[in-house]
């Protein structure tokens, strides 16, 4: 019995002494210098620059929850309301459960830490807390050691600190991360700092912030040194003076628009899938032209080649035919055209069918926006005659 007793005893010690070990920083963690991973030939980095840890068998372990439940349940650099409704209900679930045997560790890796704490971010986006989502962003892009300009991390935070601040309303912080955000861009990438002020411009003008959006159009503009990057701002410049004109109803503003709107397509030497040109035409009463650009641009639609995220998928259906559908589908509710409602219930076909064979799948598939509206040139019924407008493509 004596015997027994020692040997539990020893038993008991042995396993306090190997769960404190499981929780106790014993294992030598080197991260290479996140400068290194910019995306910037300027930046210098040594052995001296490496991250040097102590981190705990759970850590480990936890690291291991989050790669097989966690980093599964989310695309990269995206956040869940990119996916169908019922499908981001479903990773958000497994997101969160991973996220509890992940979180039951000790002296994990600064790495490790930032993961926890940007998933954390996106389910309280999520949820639709905004503010709390945006400051749990910014704090990730203050850490110094990985706020280096072209740290494709930091900008992800950079991205979602300035979406959610928007969401919450809290446009001062917008301009403020903006700025911030700005200086985190790569300054060798000059399509990173023209799309980010783009981006905020866009913002500042759904606030209707018109001086503001101007004032980052203009910035952008110095930098656009690339074809593609001068339709860009084109097409900004020309969202805005539509924007004006929706504000105060001068016909100039709309004219105004629809002029970079075709020097941007001018620029990329062809036909762009945006609809506001579209708008343009129809407030300022040209119906015509806008029937016969929506005619051609489905049939463009009808004979366009695609490409595609999925290989062989086994039903026939990808991302980009998904895309062009739902392409068809807008505009032939703006053009108020027959078959609009088949064309539209067809995106919803094909996105559960889905593409099978990737892991990129069917489940992200979600609308960007809610369907439009027809314009006001064809809500009544009385649109131009839409075989006329078919053989009109030259005009489009």
């Amino acid at each position: 019995m004596e015997e027994k007793r020692k040997r539990l005893k020893w038993g008991r010690w042995l396993l306090l002494t190997l769960a404190g070990l499981y929780f106790a920083p014993v294992i030598p963690e080197t991260t290479p210098a996140p400068r290194c991973w910019a995306i910037d030939s300027t930046a210098t980095c040594g052995p001296e620059d490496e991250i040097h840890e102590w981190i705990s068998p759970s850590a480990v372990v936890g690291s291991m929850m989050f790669n097989q439940f966690v980093t599964r349940a989310r695309m990269y650099g995206v956040s869940y309301e990119i996916y169908r409704p019922d499908v981001a209900e479903q990773r958000v679930s497994q997101a969160r459960f991973g996220l509890t045997p992940a979180s039951i560790s000790t002296f994990r890796s600064a790495v490790f830490e930032r993961r926890l704490q940007r998933e954390r971010a996106f389910l309280r986006q999520y949820a639709g807390e905004y503010e709390h989502a945006s400051r749990m962003f910014e704090s990730l892009t203050e850490d110094e050691r990985f706020a280096w300009p072209g740290e494709p991390y930091t900008g992800v935070d950079f991205h979602f600190a300035r979406l959610n601040a928007q969401l919450a309303g809290d446009m001062d912080r917008v301009y403020a991360l903006t700025e911030r955000g700005f200086e985190y861009e790569s300054e060798e990438s000059a399509e990173n700092r023209v799309n980010w002020l783009l981006q905020s411009a866009g913002m500042a003008r759904e606030a209707a912030d018109f001086e503001q959006a101007d004032t980052y159009i203009a910035r952008a503009e110095g930098m656009a040194s690339e074809p593609h990057l001068e339709a860009a701002v084109l097409d900004a410049r020309a969202n805005l003076a539509l924007a004006r004109f929706e504000d105060s109803g001068d016909p100039a503003l709309a004219e105004a628009a629809l002029a970079d709107y075709e020097a941007a397509d001018a620029a990329i030497g062809t036909q762009s899938y945006q609809e506001n040109d579209l708008r343009a035409l129809s407030h300022l009463a040209r119906c015509e032209e806008a029937s016969a650009a929506i005619g051609a641009r489905l049939a463009v639609l009808d004979t366009e080649e695609v490409d595609s995220f999925c290989y062989e998928p086994e039903n026939g259906i990808t991302f980009d035919i998904w895309r062009v559908q739902v392409r068809r589908c807008r505009l032939m509710l703006l053009g108020n055209r027959d078959g609009a409602d088949e064309a539209c219930a067809e995106i919803e076909r094909m996105a559960e069918r889905g593409c099978t064979d990737t892991d990129f799948g069917y489940d992200f598939m979600n609308m960007d926006e809610p369907l439009p509206q027809p314009l006001a040139c064809f809500a009544s019924g009385d649109a131009p005659d839409q075989g006329g407008a078919a053989n009109q493509a030259d005009r489009g």
